[in-house]
Protein backbone atom coordinates (compact mmCIF):
# COMPACT_ATOMS: atom_id res chain seq x y z
CA UNK A 1 0.00 0.00 0.00
CA UNK A 2 2.81 2.41 0.82
CA UNK A 3 4.36 1.83 -2.60
CA UNK A 4 1.06 2.42 -4.40
CA UNK A 5 0.44 5.63 -2.43
CA UNK A 6 3.99 6.83 -3.18
CA UNK A 7 3.47 6.25 -6.92
CA UNK A 8 0.17 8.14 -6.77
CA UNK A 9 1.79 11.12 -5.07
CA UNK A 10 4.59 11.29 -7.65
CA UNK A 11 2.12 10.87 -10.51
CA UNK A 12 -0.09 13.72 -9.35
CA UNK A 13 2.88 15.91 -8.57
CA UNK A 14 4.09 15.36 -12.12
CA UNK A 15 0.66 16.21 -13.54
CA UNK A 16 0.69 19.57 -11.80
CA UNK A 17 4.22 20.45 -12.87
CA UNK A 18 3.57 19.50 -16.51
CA UNK A 19 0.68 21.96 -16.52
CA UNK A 20 2.88 24.74 -15.15
CA UNK A 21 1.96 24.61 -11.46
CA UNK A 22 4.20 24.12 -8.42
CA UNK A 23 2.59 20.77 -7.79
CA UNK A 24 -0.71 18.96 -7.74
CA UNK A 25 -2.26 20.97 -4.89
CA UNK A 26 -2.79 24.11 -6.97
CA UNK A 27 -4.16 22.04 -9.87
CA UNK A 28 -6.48 20.25 -7.49
CA UNK A 29 -7.84 23.57 -6.24
CA UNK A 30 -8.71 24.65 -9.77
CA UNK A 31 -10.23 21.28 -10.64
CA UNK A 32 -12.57 21.55 -7.63
CA UNK A 33 -13.30 25.19 -8.46
CA UNK A 34 -11.68 26.42 -5.26
CA UNK A 35 -11.03 29.82 -6.70
CA UNK A 36 -12.14 32.05 -3.82
CA UNK A 37 -9.53 31.00 -1.25
CA UNK A 38 -5.91 29.93 -1.21
CA UNK A 39 -3.76 27.33 0.49
CA UNK A 40 -2.81 29.96 3.07
CA UNK A 41 -6.50 30.49 3.85
CA UNK A 42 -6.93 26.74 4.38
CA UNK A 43 -3.99 26.71 6.79
CA UNK A 44 -5.57 29.58 8.75
CA UNK A 45 -8.88 27.73 8.84
CA UNK A 46 -7.26 24.55 10.12
CA UNK A 47 -5.40 26.52 12.77
CA UNK A 48 -8.69 28.12 13.85
CA UNK A 49 -10.31 24.68 14.09
CA UNK A 50 -7.51 23.48 16.36
CA UNK A 51 -7.64 26.66 18.46
CA UNK A 52 -11.40 27.08 18.84
CA UNK A 53 -13.44 24.05 17.72
CA UNK A 54 -11.28 21.26 19.15
CA UNK A 55 -11.37 22.69 22.74
CA UNK A 56 -15.12 23.31 22.38
CA UNK A 57 -15.74 19.74 21.24
CA UNK A 58 -13.57 18.47 24.10
CA UNK A 59 -15.58 20.52 26.64
CA UNK A 60 -18.84 19.18 25.22
CA UNK A 61 -17.57 15.60 25.46
CA UNK A 62 -16.40 16.15 29.03
CA UNK A 63 -19.77 17.67 29.95
CA UNK A 64 -21.57 14.70 28.39
CA UNK A 65 -19.33 12.28 30.26
CA UNK A 66 -19.91 14.14 33.55
CA UNK A 67 -23.67 14.16 33.00
CA UNK A 68 -23.66 10.42 32.26
CA UNK A 69 -21.57 9.77 35.38
CA UNK A 70 -23.93 11.85 37.51
CA UNK A 71 -26.94 10.09 35.99
CA UNK A 72 -25.54 6.66 36.84
CA UNK A 73 -24.70 7.77 40.37
CA UNK A 74 -28.21 9.17 40.82
CA UNK A 75 -29.77 5.98 39.48
CA UNK A 76 -27.72 3.87 41.86
CA UNK A 77 -28.44 6.12 44.83
CA UNK A 78 -32.16 6.26 44.04
CA UNK A 79 -32.36 2.47 43.99
CA UNK A 80 -30.53 2.20 47.31
CA UNK A 81 -32.82 4.75 48.93
CA UNK A 82 -35.98 3.07 47.63
CA UNK A 83 -34.89 -0.31 49.02
CA UNK A 84 -33.47 1.12 52.27
CA UNK A 85 -29.95 0.05 51.31
CA UNK A 86 -28.38 3.51 51.68
CA UNK A 87 -27.25 4.14 55.28
CA UNK A 88 -27.63 7.68 56.58
CA UNK A 89 -24.35 9.12 57.82
CA UNK A 90 -25.91 11.51 60.29
CA UNK A 91 -24.02 14.30 61.93
CA UNK A 92 -24.79 17.75 63.25
CA UNK A 93 -24.50 20.42 60.59
CA UNK A 94 -25.31 24.05 59.90
CA UNK A 95 -27.99 23.92 57.17
CA UNK A 96 -27.25 27.46 56.00
CA UNK A 97 -23.56 26.73 55.57
CA UNK A 98 -24.36 23.51 53.73
CA UNK A 99 -26.69 25.26 51.27
CA UNK A 100 -24.30 28.21 50.88
CA UNK A 101 -21.53 25.76 49.97
CA UNK A 102 -23.68 24.17 47.25
CA UNK A 103 -24.53 27.58 45.77
CA UNK A 104 -20.88 28.64 45.90
CA UNK A 105 -19.81 25.51 44.03
CA UNK A 106 -22.27 26.27 41.23
CA UNK A 107 -21.16 29.89 41.00
CA UNK A 108 -17.48 28.95 40.97
CA UNK A 109 -18.10 26.40 38.21
CA UNK A 110 -19.90 29.04 36.15
CA UNK A 111 -23.60 29.19 35.31
CA UNK A 112 -24.88 28.94 31.73
CA UNK A 113 -25.72 32.23 30.04
CA UNK A 114 -29.04 33.66 31.14
CA UNK A 115 -29.03 32.18 34.63
CA UNK A 116 -28.55 33.79 38.03
CA UNK A 117 -28.28 32.07 41.41
CA UNK A 118 -28.91 33.75 44.77
CA UNK A 119 -28.91 32.54 48.37
CA UNK A 120 -30.69 33.63 51.53
CA UNK A 121 -31.00 32.28 55.07
CA UNK A 122 -33.19 33.20 58.01
CA UNK A 123 -33.79 31.99 61.53
CA UNK A 124 -31.47 31.14 64.38
CA UNK A 125 -28.04 29.68 63.70
CA UNK A 126 -28.92 26.32 65.24
CA UNK A 127 -27.54 23.04 63.97
CA UNK A 128 -29.59 20.11 62.75
CA UNK A 129 -28.96 16.42 62.34
CA UNK A 130 -28.68 15.04 58.82
CA UNK A 131 -26.53 13.42 56.17
CA UNK A 132 -24.63 16.38 54.68
CA UNK A 133 -23.68 14.56 51.46
CA UNK A 134 -27.27 13.51 50.73
CA UNK A 135 -28.79 16.88 51.63
CA UNK A 136 -26.25 18.64 49.41
CA UNK A 137 -27.09 16.17 46.62
CA UNK A 138 -30.78 17.03 46.94
CA UNK A 139 -30.07 20.76 46.57
CA UNK A 140 -27.70 20.13 43.65
CA UNK A 141 -30.37 18.13 41.83
CA UNK A 142 -33.00 20.82 42.33
CA UNK A 143 -30.67 23.52 41.00
CA UNK A 144 -29.73 21.35 38.01
CA UNK A 145 -33.42 20.74 37.33
CA UNK A 146 -34.04 24.49 37.18
CA UNK A 147 -31.19 24.87 34.70
CA UNK A 148 -32.11 21.84 32.59
CA UNK A 149 -35.80 22.66 32.24
CA UNK A 150 -35.34 26.37 31.48
CA UNK A 151 -33.11 26.54 28.38
CA UNK A 152 -33.99 30.22 27.96
CA UNK A 153 -32.49 31.06 31.35
CA UNK A 154 -34.06 32.02 34.67
CA UNK A 155 -33.32 33.41 38.12
CA UNK A 156 -32.80 30.69 40.74
CA UNK A 157 -33.01 31.29 44.48
CA UNK A 158 -31.92 28.92 47.23
CA UNK A 159 -33.34 29.73 50.65
CA UNK A 160 -32.90 28.18 54.09
CA UNK A 161 -35.37 28.83 56.92
CA UNK A 162 -34.34 27.47 60.33
CA UNK A 163 -36.87 27.01 63.11
CA UNK A 164 -37.33 25.26 66.42
CA UNK A 165 -38.75 22.12 64.81
CA UNK A 166 -36.29 21.79 61.95
CA UNK A 167 -35.17 23.36 58.73
CA UNK A 168 -36.85 24.15 55.43
CA UNK A 169 -34.82 24.21 52.21
CA UNK A 170 -36.33 25.91 49.14
CA UNK A 171 -35.16 26.11 45.54
CA UNK A 172 -37.31 28.40 43.41
CA UNK A 173 -37.01 29.77 39.88
CA UNK A 174 -38.98 32.11 37.62
CA UNK A 175 -38.80 29.83 34.59
CA UNK A 176 -41.42 27.89 32.64
CA UNK A 177 -42.66 26.02 35.70
CA UNK A 178 -44.07 22.50 35.94
CA UNK A 179 -47.58 21.34 34.95
CA UNK A 180 -50.00 20.97 37.85
CA UNK A 181 -50.63 17.32 36.96
CA UNK A 182 -46.91 16.53 37.16
CA UNK A 183 -46.59 18.36 40.49
CA UNK A 184 -49.49 16.34 41.87
CA UNK A 185 -47.84 13.08 40.81
CA UNK A 186 -44.62 14.01 42.57
CA UNK A 187 -46.52 14.94 45.72
CA UNK A 188 -48.24 11.54 45.56
CA UNK A 189 -44.87 9.79 44.99
CA UNK A 190 -46.11 8.66 41.54
CA UNK A 191 -42.89 8.77 39.56
CA UNK A 192 -44.07 7.53 36.21
CA UNK A 193 -43.35 9.55 33.03
CA UNK A 194 -43.59 13.21 34.01
CA UNK A 195 -43.49 15.56 31.08
CA UNK A 196 -42.35 19.16 30.88
CA UNK A 197 -43.91 21.94 28.86
CA UNK A 198 -44.25 21.95 25.08
CA UNK A 199 -41.98 19.03 24.33
CA UNK A 200 -39.44 19.93 27.01
CA UNK A 201 -37.39 17.44 28.96
CA UNK A 202 -39.25 15.05 31.23
CA UNK A 203 -39.50 15.87 34.90
CA UNK A 204 -39.29 13.14 37.48
CA UNK A 205 -35.96 11.37 37.90
CA UNK A 206 -34.12 14.16 39.72
CA UNK A 207 -37.16 14.76 41.89
CA UNK A 208 -37.41 11.06 42.60
CA UNK A 209 -33.93 11.13 44.09
CA UNK A 210 -34.74 14.27 46.11
CA UNK A 211 -37.91 12.64 47.43
CA UNK A 212 -35.93 9.57 48.49
CA UNK A 213 -33.39 11.69 50.36
CA UNK A 214 -36.12 13.70 52.09
CA UNK A 215 -38.04 10.56 53.00
CA UNK A 216 -34.90 8.94 54.45
CA UNK A 217 -34.56 11.97 56.75
CA UNK A 218 -38.19 11.75 57.86
CA UNK A 219 -38.95 14.98 56.03
CA UNK A 220 -41.61 16.31 53.69
CA UNK A 221 -41.37 17.42 50.05
CA UNK A 222 -43.60 20.16 48.64
CA UNK A 223 -43.93 21.52 45.11
CA UNK A 224 -45.93 24.54 44.10
CA UNK A 225 -46.15 27.13 41.36
CA UNK A 226 -43.92 30.13 41.91
CA UNK A 227 -45.34 33.65 41.60
CA UNK A 228 -45.64 35.04 38.98
CA UNK A 229 -44.06 32.15 37.04
CA UNK A 230 -41.79 29.22 37.70
CA UNK A 231 -41.50 26.38 40.17
CA UNK A 232 -40.83 26.30 43.91
CA UNK A 233 -39.63 23.07 45.50
CA UNK A 234 -39.25 22.90 49.28
CA UNK A 235 -38.36 20.14 51.66
CA UNK A 236 -38.51 20.21 55.44
CA UNK A 237 -36.16 18.18 57.62
CA UNK A 238 -36.89 17.69 61.35
CA UNK A 239 -34.22 19.04 63.61
CA UNK A 240 -33.46 15.80 65.47
CA UNK A 241 -31.86 15.59 68.87
CA UNK A 242 -30.23 18.79 70.18
CA UNK A 243 -26.47 19.01 70.30
CA UNK A 244 -25.05 18.37 73.75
Amino acid sequence: MDAIYDELVHLRDGMGKKLGYEGYTTLGYYRMQRNCYTKADIEKFRAAVVKYLVPLAARIRRAQAERLRTLMEDLNLTSKLEYSMQPLRLRYLDPAELARGVVTDFLNAGLPEGFTLDFSAEGSADTMEGDPALLARALENLIRNSIRHNPGGCAITVAVARGADGCRFTVADDGVGMPAEARAKVQAADFGPLYGTAGGAAHGFGLRLVAGIVRAHGGKLELKEAVPTGLQVSFSIPRGAPRE
